[in-house]
């Protein structure tokens, strides 16, 4: 105990008050420091800690706890209390309109209870095994397809497959016996089928229907994935030069900053506030954009806040066209994350290239190739950026006067398959 109130004392304070003398001292008086004592008054209090944090969590959820004094009753075989229990959780899950992952799973929990109850009571007329099973089939069912959802979305970025036992007997398990009509089953059907098979359309639009239709039916935290799912179905398409889908992520993007379902903790994630400015900024929603970069600053992480408002103010300004006001606030930080880092210098690139500054652009295409190089892990964004290099740097050199080179140059960019700045390039080259 006097361990902790020192530490929880000091915690934000000089470096030398946490040193092992110092806290030794403050345990034991004036004896030479002995750090194997030190270190195992120092686990005692992490595991009394780490169970303290285990039990807020678990007593924070109210349902779990209920379920755990049912298993409990039912272990000791108290009859009455059981009953008591077991009907109180009845009518508060009858109460619920949320019906997600978790619910299944409890309504399993608490039929399990009931079978398992019954069966030592020799109660064998209330046996409940329909509803025991039917239960775990909803709950396997949403988990499995939602884990694929998970997996499909690593895989596009990481360019990594994974194993995926059993999918295929679920995916037609659901279309058998048309579980997807459950709105918790039919969200994450369709969400793996439109990632798995993005050119096929019609899986979004029912996925979007039963977003629309049936979000109130989950928790925030779910309606958060439930988006990000959506909106990186969307993300693939406009990366396939789908342009309507710019849109449609944009409505995403909106609607749930309206449900509030981006902010965890009152934080906003950088990677989201980028990604909602990028939208709003291709669709040229300008003001738009302009109040959610100012509004939203104050929702992002301190550490983060200055770096991700400038590196956002620099974009928006690049896209209206003031190349003066953009350049200084890309060239003034070096981000700490790869593609901060390569948005940061490739919106640098564009900006030297429509000032003429050929020089600078060429230093930065050359700085910009090893920095590509040092990046291990970056999946396809290392082909993409490989590819940007490669068309500035004939663009750089192109004889805008030879209408056959301009013509042979759209063609390689319209055939290559992952270049993010496809448009750009032949804008800048005149569209036919």
């Amino acid at each position: 105990m006097r361990l902790f109130a020192y530490l929880k004392k000091h915690l934000n304070g000089k470096r030398a008050q946490l040193s092992k003398e110092n806290v030794f001292q403050h345990l034991y008086g004036k004896i030479p420091l002995d750090s194997q004592q030190l270190n195992l008054v120092n686990s005692y209090l992490t595991k009394v800690v780490e169970e303290f944090l285990a039990w807020t969590e678990w007593s924070e959820n109210k349902n779990k706890e209920s379920i755990t004094l049912l298993k409990t009753y039912n272990k000791r075989k108290a009859v009455q209390h059981f009953n008591r229990v077991f009907s109180g959780i009845l009518k508060k899950e009858e109460k619920s309109f949320i019906r997600n992952s978790d619910y299944y799973q409890r309504q399993y929990d608490i039929q399990f209870q009931l079978f398992t109850f019954s069966e030592l009571q020799g109660r064998k007329k209330e046996v409940n095994l329909p509803a025991v099973s039917e239960n775990l089939d909803i709950y396997y069912c949403i988990e499995r397809l939602r884990v694929a959802c998970f997996q499909l979305s690593q895989q596009a970025i990481y360019k990594q497959s994974y194993e995926v036992g059993m999918l295929e007997e679920v995916v037609s398990f659901v279309s058998k016996n048309e579980l997807h009509l459950i709105p918790a089953i039919g969200i994450y059907y369709y969400g793996y089928l439109s990632l798995a098979n993005p050119d096929q359309e019609v899986h979004f639009e029912q996925l979007k229907r039963l977003i629309k239709k049936e979000e109130q039916r989950f928790e925030i935290s779910d309606l958060k994935e439930i988006y990000l799912m959506a909106i990186n179905y969307c993300i693939r398409r406009i990366n396939s030069n789908d342009v309507r889908y710019l849109s449609e992520v944009f409505d995403l993007y909106q609607s749930g900053l309206d449900n509030k379902v981006f902010l965890e903790n009152n934080i906003l994630s950088r990677w989201t506030y980028n990604n909602i400015i990028i939208a709003g900024l291709k669709l040229e929603a300008f003001d738009w954009v302009e109040k959610f970069i100012y509004d939203y600053k104050t929702y992002l992480q301190t550490q983060h806040q200055e770096s991700s408002f400038s590196f956002n103010l620099a974009k928006f300004y690049f896209e209206k066209g003031d190349y003066q006001a953009a350049m200084p606030l890309l060239m003034k930080m070096e981000y700490d994350d790869f593609f901060h880092n390569m948005v940061a210098k490739r919106t640098l690139a564009k900006i030297y290239f429509e000032l003429k500054e050929l020089d600078a652009l060429e230093n930065l295409l050359n700085s910009m190739k090893v920095y590509i190089q040092r990046q291990r892990i970056i999946g396809y964004h290392k082909e993409n950026y490989r590819n940007i290099l490669r068309f500035m740097k004939k663009l750089m050199y192109l004889n805008f006067g030879d209408a056959d080179k301009i013509n042979e140059l759209k063609e390689r960019i319209r055939s290559t398959k992952v270049l993010t700045e496809k448009n750009w390039f032949l804008a800048k080259l005149g569209r036919d």
